[in-house]
């Protein structure tokens, strides 16, 4: 027997050699071909109209992979596809096989020759599916049928498909639930009573809060300033909403000042809720202050209708500003070349030369009392319009109407008064504000630019209209009374384009005859002279 097994055993070991190396190859090409494509999705569950991403991956081994392909089946009453993303992809190229079905998806990539291939693990893409139903849950299947047509990963070196394995992933779907609300949310804002101001003007602030249809009780602002700027003056609750001050919240400062006001039953303010107002003075000029809502240091409780429990809402603050001019003194262009005098014919503030213009203190209002020729006839009747003694162009004239006053009523009027062009116009305010106040100042504006100030009818603001176009204007007159309340209104008026020639008509009319006299003597004198020696001829 021995014997046997040596005289066939060069038979045995070429059959074991045979049978290992078909061996080998077997199951070489068996797990060269153990290759997977997969779904993997980072959430379990979702809600109706809930958006989820799903990503598609390769597991290829050492096999370089030349098209990854994804065919992916769904149910469209439960799921749509929304979007796929393909970045990450080691593959460059969108598959042109790419389609969209009732219940399925199929997407793919390829690489362009000559590579290079990818192996191993990688991304082919990246799905977003929308939940549709309310319950449930939603199946996501990749299908493998035929060689190509639905989910492959075909290799680079033979172009065979070497998917052996795809998976199908469930998502539940739960029911929305619906977040906790969050704090109430109110907006405020501060409301100033003029825009415009200068240097010792109260400007009023109100602290105004809008809740919509919501009830407040409480409510304190922390409004800031700038302390160069602005001074905290009073607080006035006149017009706010609630109906007790919360004095413990109440306080002011460098730069700040709080204010708290309070309600404790029903019925609660609500909509546009005034707080209170505060009184600022500005102590500077040239400047654009801002004034804030510190939304930290503010508060505002609103009343929860179905508990009727007080609740803490959010502050959305908006900050305002003022605008602190230094009025202008001397709002007229000096119509003569002198601009130590001002011959407008208005008794206004001009600003003079240094260098005297007369050398007699009398005709000189710069106070040097040097020697001079002075005409002690003004060339105006007005002589603070016209003080140099010089007989410079003036506008002013003794024959000139008299000024025309404008009243100037809150609310403004319908009626517009109109005055020929180069006519002197003399605003005037009520001397009371319509809370019966007395009015211990008023400042004119004409068009929004600061025409001067007036303690009352015998301190006039005058506007001269020589140097306007013709058209409507109007005059804002802003009062501060004794309280230090401000009240404002306004008027229109129109200059017509007509200036005043009274002046000039009796010198065109005797000029006029003047001329027409000398024309005439000299005709008669040639005919006198051409005719007598002819009639003496003819005699």
């Amino acid at each position: 027997m021995i014997e046997i097994l040596k005289k066939k055993q060069p038979k045995i070991i070429l059959g074991l050699l045979v049978f290992s190396l078909v061996g080998t190859f077997i199951l070489t090409r068996i797990f060269a071909a153990s290759a997977s494509v997969s779904l993997e999705s980072n959430v379990s569950s979702v809600s109706k109209n809930q958006t989820f991403d799903v990503k598609v991956n390769a597991s290829a081994g050492d096999t370089p992979v030349a098209i990854a392909q994804a065919y992916i089946k769904f149910d469209p009453s439960k799921v749509q596809y929304v979007s796929f993303d393909s970045s990450r992809s080691p593959l460059n190229t969108d598959s042109p096989e790419f389609k969209i079905g009732d219940g399925y998806v199929n997407i793919g990539r390829f690489q362009t020759p000559p590579g290079p291939y990818p192996s191993g693990n990688f991304e082919v893409a990246t799905i977003t599916f929308k939940a549709l139903a309310e319950s449930g849950t939603i199946d996501l299947t990749l299908e493998k049928a035929g060689q190509f047509d639905k989910t492959s990963l075909v290799s680079a070196e033979d172009a065979s498909n070497i998917v052996s394995a795809t998976n199908s992933i469930t998502i539940a779907i739960s029911p929305e639930t619906n977040p906790p609300p969050g704090p109430m949310s109110v907006e405020a804002s501060l409301l100033t009573d003029k825009d415009i101001i200068k240097e010792g003007d109260i400007v009023r602030v109100e602290y105004v809060i809008q809740s919509g249809d919501n009830d407040i009780s409480i409510a304190k602002g922390h409004i800031s300033f700038n302390p160069d700027q602005l001074e905290y003056v009073s607080t006035d609750y006149t017009n706010s909403s609630f109906s007790a001050t919360l004095s413990t919240e109440e306080q002011s400062g460098n730069g700040f000042v709080s204010i708290a006001r309070y309600t404790l039953e029903s019925p609660y303010p609500k909509g546009a809720v005034n707080v209170g107002a505060v009184n600022l003075r500005a102590i500077t000029d040239n400047a654009v202050s801002t004034i804030s809502i510190d939304e930290a240091k503010s508060q505002v409780y609103v009343v929860n209708q179905a508990s009727n429990i007080t609740e803490l809402a959010t502050i959305n603050g908006q900050n305002t500003t003022v605008n602190i001019n230094t009025p202008n003194t001397n709002p007229y262009e000096p119509v003569c070349e002198d601009t130590s005098a001002n011959n407008t014919g208005d008794p206004l503030p001009c600003t003079y030369d240094p260098e005297p213009v007369c050398e007699d203190v009398s005709a000189n209002n710069t106070g040097n009392p040097l020697p001079c020729t002075y005409d002690p006839e003004p060339v105006c009747e007005d002589t603070s319009a016209n003080n140099t003694g010089d007989p410079l162009p003036c506008t002013y004239d003794p024959d000139d109407p008299p000024p025309i006053v404008v009243p100037v009523n809150p609310g403004g009027g319908t009626t517009q008064p109109q005055v020929p062009r180069g006519t002197t116009v003399v605003p005037q305010a009520p001397s009371t504000t319509s809370t019966g106040q007395k009015v211990t100042n008023t400042d004119y504006y004409l068009n929004g630019q600061y025409r001067g100030s007036s303690t009352g009818i015998d301190d006039p603001v005058r506007i001269n209209t020589e140097n306007l176009e013709p058209g409507t204007y109007e005059i804002t007159a802003k009062s501060t009374a004794e309280d230090g309340s401000t009240e404002e209104s306004a008027q229109q008026f129109k200059v017509k384009d007509d200036a005043i020639l009274v002046k000039y008509r009796l010198p065109i009319v005797l000029a006029v005859s003047s001329i027409l006299a000398v024309i005439i003597g000299v005709i008669l004198k040639t005919i006198f002279t051409s005719t007598v020696p002819f009639y003496r001829t003819l005699k």
